[in-house]
């Protein structure tokens, strides 16, 4: 049985990515971007059963899964062509998206998508995974939270993705912080274990 929180996720995050208006979407792969956040969001479930998170991280883990990208469109939206062009040249990238974006405009797609949904009024800690889903080390939480398996769980499903390694980072002492394993191919092992 879905939870209250799972469907306000699954709906918000569908009918943001159907609302775009045509011309805000010329540039960027809407269907693509959807495609990603749900195989995110698949994979937290994985995660949340493998660390044994409590069922309320669980459910706003999913919800932050669906939502960690909204910030692309918002970035889309106000940056324009700019952005379309960060995104072509990202194609070959050196450094990750996140970073180039920052770069950039002085912020990443997490912070604009954080702002957004909290403007939407979703909880703070739906809106803390989103906003740290690149750059965890800057929470001051010590324990798994949502923000842990969105983190994870992003970098996974960018390491099946060509041309996706350089979002593959994984914060190596942020997931020590926490006791977890800070490589890729750990996480890879174990979640592959339990198919």
């Amino acid at each position: 049985m879905l939870g209250l929180d799972t469907v306000r996720g699954i709906v918000t995050s569908a009918h943001l990515f159907e609302a775009l208006p045509s011309r805000s979407t010329k540039e960027l792969p809407v269907a693509e971007l959807w495609n990603h956040c749900v195989s995110t969001a698949v994979m937290v479930r994985r995660i949340a059963w493998h660390v044994r998170a409590s069922a309320s991280v669980n459910r706003a883990a999913f919800t932050a899964a669906l939502l960690h990208d909204v910030g692309k469109v918002v970035m889309n939206l106000a940056h324009g062509e700019a952005y379309a062009a960060l995104r072509r040249r990202a194609e070959t990238p050196q450094r990750p998206l996140w970073q180039e974006e920052e770069r950039l405009f002085g912020h990443h797609h997490g912070t604009a998508g954080a702002l957004l949904l909290e403007l939407w009024g979703l909880p703070g800690i739906v809106v803390e995974a989103v906003a740290l889903h690149h750059t965890p080390h800057r929470t001051r939480e010590g324990s798994t939270t949502p923000l842990t398996l969105v983190h994870i769980a992003n970098a996974l499903v960018h390491l099946d993705n060509p041309g996706g390694a350089a979002e593959t980072q994984l914060d190596f002492n942020y997931l020590q912080r926490l006791l977890l394993p800070g490589k890729l191919d750990l996480w890879q092992t174990a979640l592959t274990a339990e198919d």
